[in-house]
């Protein structure tokens, strides 16, 4: 929800470039241009006002739990359309009922009094038209993200990339679906919000670490990946004291950082979060006896290739002992690392 006052007032307009506006109350107090009659939107200072302001190409608006998200691609989406009349794009989510079930009624609160005159969602084309601005977005599935090939797009936005497993191909896909306007066009954008998830490290990989998943290559342009983070406590209009309880109970435990603070959390215990390092992290005494030794291997494609030497000792407890851990590892390469270790496979 933006905030009571408008960031609009002061500067020229975005569509007619004139300085001239009134204010209106309802349905948030913000000014609309007497010249054009634009409702341009008022962000929440901080965070959120710099996502929408951003003109990096690909933005990540990334939050803990109830941050405003939605909020900001939706806010981000109305000021770029308004800015630029004709530029077709998509909005992605995890699935097609989060359209009905979220997406629409933020739309209906921020500019629920435009419905139908300035935007209309069609339900059955699954596209959202602003028919004043020759705008449109196609609605599309991280289910079904091949939906996404051959559109012809100037912007996109991704929402809740945090949330399945389809938005990582998508966002390969909708990258160079970049090219509506050629190569004279500067504007080009695809933006994401959601709360980071530990499950899906593409996102820590490229705005996090700076690496391309794909090819494992440092990215050149970091600045055109830039993250704006925000703490579900900093929105205003959450219940206060419900939010601070939830801070207390949850403490500065691994769901607290990714839910609540939204950030990116380390790999470590995804798989069993029952870790602890001061009982699983130990080196054996020199003396200790095995009496069984076996190799773990997982080959990888898009993540690296591990092999692991474990050993049994009498107690039946299993300690592994070696660790091979390599992206776009080659057969020669594990094997020769087995065959150093006299590795039983």
């Amino acid at each position: 929800m933006p905030c009571s006052c408008c960031s609009a007032l002061g500067h020229p307009c975005v569509k007619c470039g004139e300085d001239r506006w009134h204010t209106v109350v309802k349905p948030f107090e913000r000014a609309v241009c007497d010249n054009c009659g634009l409702l341009p939107v008022a962000t929440m200072p901080g965070p959120q006002e710099d996502f929408v302001l951003s003109r990096a190409e690909h933005p990540a608006f990334l939050g803990g739990r109830g941050s405003a998200k939605t909020s900001a691609g939706i806010l981000k989406m109305w000021t770029y359309v308004h800015a630029h009349p004709g530029a077709n794009g998509a909005i992605s989510f995890p699935t097609y009922t989060d359209i009905e079930r979220i997406f629409l009624p933020e739309m209906e609160k921020f500019f629920g009094e435009l419905k139908g005159t300035e935007w209309v969602y069609q339900e059955k084309k699954k596209q959202l038209v602003f028919p004043t601005l020759g705008c449109r977005a196609f609605m599309l599935s991280a289910e079904e993200p091949d939906q996404g090939r051959g559109l012809n797009l100037a912007w996109f936005w991704m929402e809740e990339v945090g949330v399945g497993g389809g938005h990582k191909p998508l966002f390969f896909i909708l990258q160079p679906a970049l090219r509506q306007f050629g190569d004279d066009y500067d504007a080009y954008q695809g933006w994401i919000t959601s709360t980071p998830k530990v499950q899906y490290p593409w996102l820590k990989e490229i705005w996090g670490d700076g690496v391309h998943p794909i090819t494992g290559e440092e990215i050149e342009d970091r600045d055109e990946y830039p993250i704006f983070p925000a703490r579900t406590i900093d929105n205003p209009c959450l219940p206060k004291k419900r939010m601070q309880r939830l801070i207390r109970e949850w403490g500065d435990s691994r769901m607290a950082q990714q839910e609540l603070e939204g950030k990116f959390i380390s790999v470590e215990g995804i798989v069993f979060p029952e870790l602890r390092e001061d009982i699983h992290l130990r080196t054996p005494p020199p003396d200790h006896e095995f009496i069984a030794t076996v190799g773990g291997l997982d080959f990888g494609d898009a993540s690296p290739t591990a092999l692991l030497e474990l050993k049994m000792d009498r107690s039946r407890k299993i300690w592994i002992t070696r660790e091979f851990y390599k992206r776009n590892a080659t057969d020669d390469d594990w094997i020769k690392v087995a065959a150093e270790w006299n590795l039983p496979l």
